[in-house]
C-alpha cells in the first residue's frame, strides 16, 4: 500500500507539474500574440498620420510648384513600398532605419529646399544596434520645419541612446508631453521593452531649440 500511494501521489504531482508548466506556455504565447498585435495596431496608426501629413504638403506645392509635388510624389511611392517592408518585423539595424529616414527627408527637402539640413553623427557599432522599427520618422517630423537637425547614437553601457536636435525656438511648455507621433514611438517602446527598460524624453536646450532623446537597450 505504501508504495502504491507513494506512486499514485508522485504520479498527480507530475501531471499537475506539466498542466502548469502547459498552462504557463499558452499564457506566454497568448501574451507574446497580443503584443504583436498591439504593435501592428501601433504601426497602423503611425502610417496613416505620416500619410496625411505627407499627402498635405504635396497638395500645397502641386499648383506652386508642380516639379518639386512630383518628386515628392515619386519619392513617396519608394518611401511607402519600404515602410510596408519594414514594417513586418519589430526591430531593425540602426542603419536600416536610418536609410528609410533620409527617404522621407528627401520627401521633405522637395518642400524647404536647402534650408533643410540633417547632420547624422553615428559610430560604426551603433549602426549595427538593433532598434524599434519607424521610431526615427515621427521622432524628426516635428523638427523638419526648423531647418538643421542633428541626429546622434552612442553606446552608453548596455544602452543606446539616440538623440534628435533641432536649432529652432523650442517648445511651450504645454507641448513637451508629446503628440500623436511621440505618443506612438512611447507605447511601440514600452510594448516590446517593458515600461523600466527604456527612456523617451523631450526638452528644450539652453541654447535653443528642442531635443528628443530615447534610451534603449543596447542589442
Amino acid at each position: 500500500y505504501l508504495v502504491f500511494w507513494t506512486i499514485v501521489i508522485v504520479a498527480h504531482a507530475w501531471l499537475y507539474y506539466r498542466e502548469s508548466r502547459e498552462r504557463e506556455l499558452r499564457t506566454a504565447q497568448l501574451e507574446a500574440l497580443l503584443a504583436q498585435t498591439r504593435l501592428q495596431m501601433l504601426s497602423m496608426q503611425l502610417q496613416p498620420h505620416f500619410l496625411f501629413n505627407t499627402l498635405n504638403t504635396i497638395a500645397e506645392l502641386v499648383h506652386q510648384q508642380p516639379t518639386a509635388a512630383e518628386r515628392m510624389i515619386g519619392g513617396l511611392s519608394h518611401l511607402l513600398r519600404e515602410t510596408l517592408h519594414a514594417g513586418l518585423v519589430d526591430r531593425v539595424p540602426l542603419s536600416q532605419e536610418l536609410a528609410l529616414l533620409d527617404r522621407y527627408i528627401e520627401i521633405q527637402r522637395a518642400r524647404f529646399g536647402d534650408r533643410l539640413r540633417v547632420t547624422v553623427g553615428v559610430p560604426d557599432e551603433a549602426n549595427h544596434a538593433l532598434v524599434t522599427t519607424l521610431l526615427l520618422q515621427p521622432l524628426v517630423e516635428n523638427a523638419i520645419k526648423h531647418g538643421h537637425i542633428e541626429i546622434t547614437a552612442t553606446k552608453h553601457g548596455e544602452q543606446l541612446q539616440i538623440a534628435i536636435a533641432d536649432d529652432g525656438r523650442g517648445l511651450p511648455s504645454g507641448s513637451l508631453a508629446g503628440g500623436i507621433g511621440l505618443d506612438n514611438c512611447r507605447s511601440r517602446l514600452q510594448t516590446l521593452y517593458g515600461v523600466s527598460a527604456f527612456a523617451l524624453s523631450i526638452a528644450n536646450r539652453p541654447t535653443g531649440g528642442a531635443i528628443v532623446t530615447v534610451s534603449l537597450p543596447w542589442q
